[in-house]
């Protein structure tokens, strides 16, 4: 997705309307979430059959979902704060 004219444009060039952004945050989130269920999933089959090594990828698949929904939750942070000062430098806020 980039910025073209006064719009988000997203890789097949059709207009997004500013509505990408938050979409792939849901997205983000989404993912993250799938990937934290898979870890857990893997934790817990490792841990029933006593496959350590199963138990401990499941661990860190867990511990990457994690850091990348933190990621995700500062980078949404700094967009709204962009937005706010956008607003204020227009007069729309």
């Amino acid at each position: 997705m980039r910025w073209i004219g006064k719009q988000w444009v997203t890789a097949n060039a059709s207009p997004c309307h500013g509505r990408g952004v938050q979409d792939m945050g849901i997205a983000d989130d989404a993912r993250n979430k799938v990937d934290d269920l898979k870890g857990r999933a893997k934790e817990a089959t490792g841990a029933a059959t006593g496959n350590e090594d199963l138990k401990a990828e499941g661990q860190a698949d867990q511990g990457i979902a994690a850091a990348k929904q933190k990621i995700a939750d500062a980078a949404e942070k700094v967009k709204d704060g962009v937005e706010a000062v956008k607003d204020r430098l227009t007069g729309n806020g």
